[in-house]
């Protein structure tokens, strides 16, 4: 049974800053580019894009036709998304209410500099570059969410910006309290997301991989049965993808080997799985995403 952390060491902010620290040791930060061509797909998300899962967003959804083993007809859905380029960002603690509310202390953890390293989020694919660029948010051509009294949604898909042909959100943890205790919170941040895509644009939601502590996945699990009844109450406008599921739970909850350790094998970092849990969760979710992709480009 893994060790339980106190409470108030569980907000993914403590961890990102702690990995930041290791990461940034032996990375170095690309310069952000002055100019932006919108990819056919825009994947945005937490901070288990920066450390870990990023890598393989980017590789599965630029290769949808050998990942979702694609059939004739479905070889003529994944058309539509053209030469299939990606971009994947994910920033730091935000949830998808940081995203979609207009308040600059709701959106802190998206705009504000982070005052130790200057940036706060990892971006893959950007300008065709496959590999992780540490970037602020706010800062370059490709980044530009944070106007004051706007949505970083309503920034991402006004005129003339990014204009994806599949978009897709990947949460859930910094969420987890919010959407675990109010339903109804849950439904509110649908809600606004869903009215801030344009109409036309397919789109999915897929929480994200579990944890190594198993109250931290519980909390989790009650999150995302509210959100995914919440998307469901709309139509599913947006498909729902279920990251937390019996067997990536099997994956990764209690299993060091999915996750950073010290010289003494302990677990560092219980929130952010490496790229192997990464890699394995991709596997798992395969099915489930892949008919997300075919259902929206339906549409």
């Amino acid at each position: 049974m893994p060790k339980i952390i106190p409470k108030n060491l569980r907000n993914n902010a403590f961890w990102f800053v702690g990995a930041l620290v290791v990461i940034a040791a032996c990375t170095t930060v690309v310069i952000t580019p002055d100019t932006h061509d919108s990819p056919e797909i825009l994947v945005v998300g937490d901070s288990q894009i920066s450390f870990g899962a990023g890598e393989f967003h980017l590789k599965f959804f630029e290769n949808l036709e050998t990942h979702c083993s694609a059939d004739k007809r479905e070889k003529q859905l994944l058309a539509k998304l053209g030469e299939a380029s990606a971009n994947v960002i994910g920033v730091r603690s935000t949830s998808l209410h940081t995203w979609v509310l207009p308040g600059k202390d709701d959106k802190a953890l998206l705009c504000d500099v982070d005052e130790k390293f200057g940036v706060n989020a990892g971006a893959y694919g950007m300008g065709g570059n496959p590999n992780r660029q540490y970037i602020q948010v706010g800062q370059g051509a490709p980044y530009q969410f944070c106007r004051s009294g706007r949505t970083a949604f309503q920034e991402v898909f006004k005129p003339g910006y990014y204009a994806p042909k599949l978009f897709v959100m990947a949460f859930l943890g910094n969420a987890a309290e919010r959407w675990a205790t109010s339903r109804q919170s849950a439904f509110s941040d649908t809600q606004k997301a869903i009215r801030q895509i344009p109409k036309g644009t397919p789109c999915i939601f897929m929480t994200t991989a579990p944890s190594y502590l198993a109250d931290v996945n519980d909390l989790r699990q009650r999150a995302q049965a509210n959100a995914k009844a919440a998307f469901a109450a709309a139509g599913n406008r947006c498909s729902f993808v279920e990251g937390i599921t019996p067997a990536t739970r099997r994956a990764n909850q209690g299993n060091k080997s999915r996750f950073r350790t010290n010289e003494a094998g302990a677990v560092t970092d219980p929130l952010h799985p490496g790229t192997e849990a990464a890699e394995k969760f991709f596997d798992l979710i395969k099915p489930e995403l892949c008919k997300a992709v075919f259902r929206q480009l339906k549409r």
